[in-house]
């Protein structure tokens, strides 16, 4: 059940969370192989990581788990919202944004002391989130056909822009002037 991946240019591999196998599987760009299998909790959806850690969500249990990232062991379980899905990690790797479906909100994570620092509202029934370039605003899809624009500098003065039904991953163009998603 592999669900979602990144890559970390520092070690060389791609770290994959493997849902029903509850685990995260590192495997080495280079050499094409698994180099190691470590625990990922209970149903590991969501992965980010850095030069330390490994940050992966787990839905079930509402917590995103602080793994040190050299002994895959898990240092921290921190508690956020209902059904924690994606996570975004801010340029300076100081933020981390963790979408969490089922309670329609963003918990924000800082990094340093790895804790919940704040919580805003992402729209009903979101699905996916992108940060737009220069880490101005997030954009947040959602089922019911609404893209919700979040100023990071003022999350409350949000605006939803209706884009149609089952609105889902998003990108922006070279140029930064659009954002596009998929339904």
């Amino acid at each position: 059940g592999p669900h979602e991946m990144v890559y970390d240019p520092q070690t060389d591999n791609f770290y994959i969370t493997n849902k029903a196998a509850n685990t995260i599987t590192v495997l080495n760009r280079e050499k094409q192989e698994i180099v190691r299998t470590i625990n990922g909790g209970s149903s590991p959806e969501g992965i980010i990581v850095t030069p330390t850690k490994i940050y992966v969500t787990n839905p079930q249990d509402q917590l995103v788990l602080v793994m040190h990232k050299e002994l895959g062991s898990i240092d921290k379980e921190i508690r956020v919202g209902e059904n924690p899905a994606h996570m975004l990690l801010s340029e300076d790797q100081r933020k981390i944004y963790v979408l969490n479906k089922g309670s329609n909100d963003i918990t924000i994570l800082n990094t340093n002391i790895d804790a919940l620092t704040e919580t805003w509202f992402a729209g009903d029934d979101p699905e996916r989130f992108a940060m737009s370039p220069h880490e101005r605003y997030l954009y947040v899809s959602s089922l019911n056909g609404l893209i919700t624009i979040l100023p990071l500098k003022q999350p409350k003065e949000y605006r939803e822009v209706r884009v149609g039904l089952v609105a889902s991953a998003i990108a922006f163009t070279p140029n930064n002037v659009l954002a596009v998603t998929v339904n």
